[in-house]
């Protein structure tokens, strides 16, 4: 398992220093463990490089108790100055990279969750499912020109220069909430070019 690959990706995607993405990793991590039983999380961890260690991942909790999906939100929320759809991409990354380098814990680890967290993993895969699927009418955001991109409606040159300009800053969309947080887009104008475009 490469943690230099989900350091970067962290680092990259919330435009942040290592320091902070090596936090923001150990503490989202820390707090998935500490839902499991101590003897599962920590043959869990086993894969994992030395750095998330079970000793240092639980060291890097805010509480020793379990939390609610809620409290577990608002903390990284809280301690970090991030949004909850940044919450929620990042929690996203690192569920991915977990299903990605533990295929064989992930199963056991998931079991073994309150039903609340379980729910929000089902959500995760549900949305990453469902934005694979490409629809003949839909535009590839991470592919999609000034152009097409202005055509959308509410979009425009101005609108589409930003989704460009974040999408190459990133290394493209791997959310489609990430437009949230780009300066300029409405809540309406965001919802409407989410009903136009595709993760690709």
């Amino acid at each position: 398992m490469n943690y230099n690959k989900i350091l970067e990706s962290v680092k990259s995607q919330f435009k942040t220093d290592e320091k902070t993405a090596d936090a923001l990793i150990k503490s989202v991590l820390g707090n998935l463990i500490n839902l499991m039983p101590e003897e599962i999380a920590r043959d869990f961890v086993k894969p994992f490089p030395p750095q998330l260690s079970f000793d240092t991942l639980r060291g890097h909790l805010l509480t020793s108790k379990v939390i609610s999906v809620d409290q577990f939100v608002q903390d990284i929320k809280r301690q970090f100055s991030f949004s909850t759809t940044q919450v929620k991409l990042l929690t996203r990354t690192i569920f991915e990279f977990l299903k990605n380098n533990s295929p064989s814990h992930f199963p056991l680890w998931e079991r073994s969750l309150p039903f609340e967290w379980v729910g929000l993993i089902e959500y995760m895969e549900e949305k990453t499912e469902s934005e694979r699927i490409h629809h003949s009418n839909m535009i590839n955001i991470n592919k999609a020109d000034r152009l097409q991109l202005s055509r959308i409606d509410g979009m425009g040159k101005e609108l589409a220069d930003k989704i460009i300009k974040y999408r190459d800053e990133h290394g493209g969309f791997r959310d489609l909430d990430e437009i949230d947080l780009i300066a300029g887009f409405d809540k309406i104008i965001t919802e409407k070019i989410k009903e136009k475009v595709y993760i690709g």
